[in-house]
Protein backbone atom coordinates (compact mmCIF):
# COMPACT_ATOMS: atom_id res chain seq x y z
CA UNK A 1 0.00 0.00 0.00
CA UNK A 2 1.41 3.79 -0.77
CA UNK A 3 1.15 6.23 1.71
CA UNK A 4 1.86 9.79 1.26
CA UNK A 5 3.59 12.15 3.74
CA UNK A 6 3.37 15.31 2.95
CA UNK A 7 6.65 17.38 4.86
CA UNK A 8 7.10 21.24 5.37
CA UNK A 9 11.35 21.89 5.22
CA UNK A 10 10.73 25.86 4.46
CA UNK A 11 12.13 28.05 6.61
CA UNK A 12 9.97 31.10 5.98
CA UNK A 13 6.52 31.31 8.07
CA UNK A 14 3.88 32.24 5.65
CA UNK A 15 0.46 31.00 7.04
CA UNK A 16 -1.68 29.86 3.88
CA UNK A 17 -4.75 27.87 3.21
CA UNK A 18 -3.88 24.09 1.50
CA UNK A 19 -6.93 22.43 0.03
CA UNK A 20 -6.27 18.70 -0.06
CA UNK A 21 -9.28 17.76 -2.29
CA UNK A 22 -8.42 14.28 -2.72
CA UNK A 23 -8.66 13.43 1.01
CA UNK A 24 -11.35 15.81 1.30
CA UNK A 25 -10.45 18.52 3.93
CA UNK A 26 -8.65 22.07 3.70
CA UNK A 27 -6.38 23.47 6.44
CA UNK A 28 -4.18 26.58 7.25
CA UNK A 29 -0.11 25.33 7.72
CA UNK A 30 2.94 28.37 8.63
CA UNK A 31 4.99 26.25 6.16
CA UNK A 32 4.91 24.76 2.75
CA UNK A 33 4.87 21.10 2.71
CA UNK A 34 6.56 18.73 0.29
CA UNK A 35 5.87 14.95 -0.57
CA UNK A 36 7.17 12.19 0.89
CA UNK A 37 6.04 8.64 0.85
CA UNK A 38 5.80 5.98 3.93
CA UNK A 39 4.82 2.61 4.78
CA UNK A 40 1.26 1.63 5.42
CA UNK A 41 -0.68 0.75 8.85
CA UNK A 42 -0.61 -2.98 8.20
CA UNK A 43 -4.17 -4.41 8.38
CA UNK A 44 -4.68 -3.12 4.14
CA UNK A 45 -4.81 0.14 6.32
CA UNK A 46 -2.77 3.11 4.61
CA UNK A 47 -2.16 6.68 6.20
CA UNK A 48 -1.26 10.17 4.36
CA UNK A 49 0.18 12.80 6.77
CA UNK A 50 0.62 16.49 6.05
CA UNK A 51 3.21 18.24 8.42
CA UNK A 52 4.18 21.23 8.48
CA UNK A 53 7.25 21.69 10.97
CA UNK A 54 9.07 24.75 12.31
CA UNK A 55 12.75 24.63 11.86
CA UNK A 56 14.19 24.93 15.04
CA UNK A 57 15.64 21.53 16.30
CA UNK A 58 13.51 19.03 18.98
CA UNK A 59 12.55 19.79 21.33
CA UNK A 60 12.16 23.09 20.48
CA UNK A 61 10.24 23.13 17.37
CA UNK A 62 6.69 23.06 16.59
CA UNK A 63 4.42 20.09 14.21
CA UNK A 64 1.51 20.53 12.70
CA UNK A 65 -0.06 17.65 10.86
CA UNK A 66 -3.02 16.14 9.67
CA UNK A 67 -3.52 12.32 9.22
CA UNK A 68 -5.60 10.82 6.57
CA UNK A 69 -7.33 7.29 6.84
CA UNK A 70 -9.82 5.72 4.59
CA UNK A 71 -11.08 2.89 7.31
CA UNK A 72 -12.86 -0.19 5.94
CA UNK A 73 -16.13 0.21 4.05
CA UNK A 74 -17.88 -1.47 7.05
CA UNK A 75 -16.47 1.09 9.15
CA UNK A 76 -18.75 4.13 10.01
CA UNK A 77 -19.09 6.96 12.39
CA UNK A 78 -23.15 6.22 11.39
CA UNK A 79 -22.46 3.64 13.61
CA UNK A 80 -22.50 4.17 17.53
CA UNK A 81 -20.92 0.83 18.09
CA UNK A 82 -18.03 1.32 15.59
CA UNK A 83 -17.17 4.88 17.47
CA UNK A 84 -17.27 3.12 20.91
CA UNK A 85 -14.82 0.60 19.95
CA UNK A 86 -12.50 3.17 17.88
CA UNK A 87 -12.30 5.73 20.79
CA UNK A 88 -11.01 2.17 23.12
CA UNK A 89 -8.74 2.05 20.52
CA UNK A 90 -7.77 5.17 20.46
CA UNK A 91 -7.12 5.58 24.20
CA UNK A 92 -5.14 2.36 24.51
CA UNK A 93 -3.08 3.62 22.00
CA UNK A 94 -2.48 7.22 23.36
CA UNK A 95 -1.11 5.08 26.66
CA UNK A 96 1.04 3.41 24.55
CA UNK A 97 3.06 5.09 22.54
CA UNK A 98 6.85 4.99 21.26
CA UNK A 99 7.10 8.20 23.06
CA UNK A 100 6.61 8.34 26.99
CA UNK A 101 4.14 10.82 27.06
CA UNK A 102 1.59 11.46 30.10
CA UNK A 103 -2.25 12.19 29.44
CA UNK A 104 -3.04 15.86 30.57
CA UNK A 105 -6.44 15.93 29.51
CA UNK A 106 -9.15 14.46 26.93
CA UNK A 107 -12.56 14.77 25.56
CA UNK A 108 -15.41 13.87 23.31
CA UNK A 109 -17.04 16.42 21.24
CA UNK A 110 -19.07 16.51 17.99
CA UNK A 111 -17.35 18.67 14.90
CA UNK A 112 -19.14 19.23 11.66
CA UNK A 113 -21.86 16.90 13.13
CA UNK A 114 -19.12 14.14 13.57
CA UNK A 115 -17.72 12.19 16.58
CA UNK A 116 -14.25 12.72 17.48
CA UNK A 117 -12.16 13.19 20.76
CA UNK A 118 -9.21 14.86 21.56
CA UNK A 119 -6.15 13.83 24.28
CA UNK A 120 -3.68 16.37 25.75
CA UNK A 121 -0.48 14.73 26.18
CA UNK A 122 3.17 15.98 27.70
CA UNK A 123 6.31 14.29 26.76
CA UNK A 124 7.74 12.26 29.76
CA UNK A 125 10.88 14.74 29.58
CA UNK A 126 8.16 17.59 29.91
CA UNK A 127 9.79 19.58 27.41
CA UNK A 128 6.53 18.92 24.41
CA UNK A 129 2.64 18.48 24.65
CA UNK A 130 1.27 17.31 21.84
CA UNK A 131 -2.32 17.44 21.03
CA UNK A 132 -4.41 14.56 18.95
CA UNK A 133 -7.58 15.63 17.77
CA UNK A 134 -9.29 12.78 16.28
CA UNK A 135 -12.16 13.24 13.72
CA UNK A 136 -14.70 10.15 12.40
CA UNK A 137 -16.44 11.16 8.99
CA UNK A 138 -18.27 8.23 8.11
CA UNK A 139 -15.90 5.78 7.11
CA UNK A 140 -12.46 8.15 7.25
CA UNK A 141 -10.52 9.43 10.39
CA UNK A 142 -8.83 12.47 10.41
CA UNK A 143 -6.26 13.15 12.88
CA UNK A 144 -4.89 16.66 13.53
CA UNK A 145 -1.57 16.63 15.53
CA UNK A 146 0.10 19.83 17.01
CA UNK A 147 3.32 19.10 19.17
CA UNK A 148 4.91 22.19 20.79
CA UNK A 149 7.31 23.40 23.01
CA UNK A 150 5.70 23.67 26.69
CA UNK A 151 7.05 27.49 26.94
CA UNK A 152 4.70 27.85 24.04
CA UNK A 153 1.27 26.59 25.34
CA UNK A 154 -0.48 29.99 25.02
CA UNK A 155 0.84 30.64 21.41
CA UNK A 156 -2.78 31.78 19.34
CA UNK A 157 -1.65 29.89 15.74
CA UNK A 158 -2.11 26.48 17.66
CA UNK A 159 -5.57 27.71 18.18
CA UNK A 160 -5.76 29.00 14.48
CA UNK A 161 -4.34 25.47 13.00
CA UNK A 162 -7.01 23.56 14.52
CA UNK A 163 -9.54 26.03 13.72
CA UNK A 164 -8.65 26.08 9.91
CA UNK A 165 -9.40 22.50 9.30
CA UNK A 166 -12.43 22.42 7.30
CA UNK A 167 -13.54 19.40 5.62
CA UNK A 168 -14.51 19.77 1.48
CA UNK A 169 -16.01 17.46 -1.24
CA UNK A 170 -14.64 16.96 -4.54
Amino acid sequence: MLTVLLFACSKNKEWRTYDYTKFNFRVDLPYEPELRINSDLGDGLTYNQIISKSPEEAPWFTSYSVFYVDLENSMSSTDSSYVLQYFKVLDDQARTLNNPVRIISQKEFRQFGYPGKEYVKEFADGNQIEVSRFILVDNKSYQLDLIYPTNKKDNPEHKKFIESFRLVTN
